[in-house]
């Protein structure tokens, strides 16, 4: 990129910066809480209690964290929890994605199976959550999901602390199924300093996609659907527990009618992001912006939303 052009990302960051949120075009994109249902109700997830440490150490098989949604119409408002997280286990940054080819949105977390935390899955339609599944495998652990969409496909992209790497893979939003085994996103590596607690995992090892053919833990079947009826295996671990602060960077953001996304990824310290554009795996840097103190909620968000639209190609 030429002086003329870097100045001209540059400008347009500091502004979308200073205003925190920019306005954006409808046809924009990007994994958030809250989504409009095609009946025009209102479908909002949350995480239920955040995670407590306990003398530096957190066990995601006692976590107590759950997944909470609402529907709000005009004439009915409902509030429930997402069943299978009802038990004693981990459940954690829910992200929701509109599916475009059924219109119906699609909810990405991390959720403790009794190994590690893995991406779940799951289809909302008109009465609850259906087609509940887990993404990742593996010994590492997987955390804060988010989707982008664009005009040739969907990549799901992830942390693997463990590693100290982002990860991705390509993704059938309608089936949730993962299209490839993930790779790691090239050049950019997870801050030390976005961990509370280490983990004891192998830190060579990555996260494949579940093979549908394989019988796992108890609750699995061989489609790889997850028995919506509670309850995880006990044995605890210690798992990193991400800060507040890196899920308020972190994020990826897309259009429909663009090839490319854009990721805004927490540096070392956590004090700059970089922000970069990821097309079917190539990586191209954008810009480094200094990160507020103190952060606001979705500010990474609110920098992949700026900037979508002089992206597109």
């Amino acid at each position: 990129m030429g002086r003329t052009g870097d100045r001209g990302w540059r400008a347009l960051l500091r502004v979308c910066v200073a205003l925190v949120a920019c306005s954006i075009a409808p046809a924009a994109v990007l994994a958030s809480e809250s989504v409009l249902l095609p009946d025009e109700d209102l479908l909002t997830v949350w995480q239920v209690r955040q995670p407590v440490m306990i003398s530096g150490n957190a066990d995601p098989a006692t976590d107590g964290t759950a997944i909470a949604y609402s529907v709000a119409g005009y004439q009915r408002s409902r509030t429930s929890v997402i069943r299978i997280t009802q038990d004693l286990a981990q459940d954690a940054s829910p992200r929701l994605v509109i599916d475009p080819a059924s219109g119906w949105p699609r909810l990405f977390w991390s959720r403790y199976d009794g190994s590690a935390l893995r991406i779940a899955y799951a289809r909302y339609k008109p009465g609850g959550w259906t087609d509940i599944r887990y993404l990742t495998y593996g010994p590492t652990n997987s955390l804060l999901p988010r989707v982008g969409l664009g005009r040739e496909g969907a990549y799901l992209f992830w942390a693997s602390w463990e590693s100290g790497n982002f990860l991705y893979a390509p993704i059938d939003l309608q089936e949730g199924r993962l299209q490839s085994y993930p790779r790691t996103l090239p050049l950019y590596s997870c801050p030390e300093s976005a961990l509370v607690a280490e983990s004891d995992g192998d830190n060579a090892a990555t996260d494949a996609p579940v093979v549908t053919e394989t019988r796992f833990d108890e609750g699995y079947d061989s489609t790889g659907l997850i028995d919506d009826a509670g309850g995880t295996t006990s044995g605890a671990m210690d798992v990193p527990i991400v800060t507040g602060l890196t899920d308020s960077i972190w994020s990826v953001g897309g259009m429909l009618a663009c090839r490319s996304q854009i990721l805004v990824i927490p540096n070392p310290g956590q004090t700059t992001a970089s922000v970069v554009r990821f097309t079917h795996g190539s990586v191209s840097a954008i810009a480094i912006t200094s990160v507020p103190s103190p952060t606001p909620d979705s500010y990474g968000d609110s920098i992949a939303r700026a900037l979508l639209t002089s992206t597109c190609d």
